[in-house]
């Protein structure tokens, strides 16, 4: 199962880096999907705790410096269920970076067998219309 999925990940044209395995009971990296919406940047770190494929994810944000002054990022995390189709819902709460923000991180998230998880961002000017938006690539 674990060969099948980073393969489908692979094939899918995704920008995972993959870990090196560890001993059992070690943490086991899997592999970061990065996603940048007009300076807004969500990293959605994904790892396998305990080397048994009960996935685990969270999202890991910042804004850049090309953000302009005024302007707010938000990101979160969306889930959704194999057996419900392509139905995500919001399952990190939101958090929001302005140009120069440090990091901002969500906690780990489920992604096991039957799941699938990625990282989204929205980005607002400084009247908080919408200027972009964007999700990264599902694992």
């Amino acid at each position: 199962m674990r060969f099948m999925r980073k393969a489908m990940i692979g094939a899918a044209g995704l920008t995972l880096a993959l870990g090196v395995a560890t001993p059992a009971n070690a943490t086991e990296w899997e592999g970061i999907i990065y996603k940048n919406v007009a300076g807004c940047h969500a990293n959605m770190r994904v790892q396998d705790f305990d080397s048994s494929e009960t996935y685990q994810a969270r999202g890991e944000f910042f804004a850049d410096d090309s953000v302009p002054l005024g302007s707010v990022c938000h990101f979160w995390l969306e889930r959704r269920t194999l057996s419900g189709g392509y139905v995500y819902k919001q399952v990190s709460g939101t958090h929001h970076l302005k140009r120069g923000d440090q990091w901002s991180y969500t906690y780990f998230y489920y992604d096991g067998p039957g799941y699938r998880i990625h990282a989204c961002v929205q980005r607002t000017n400084q009247y908080g219309q919408e200027t972009a938006l964007g999700c990264g690539d599902e694992y």
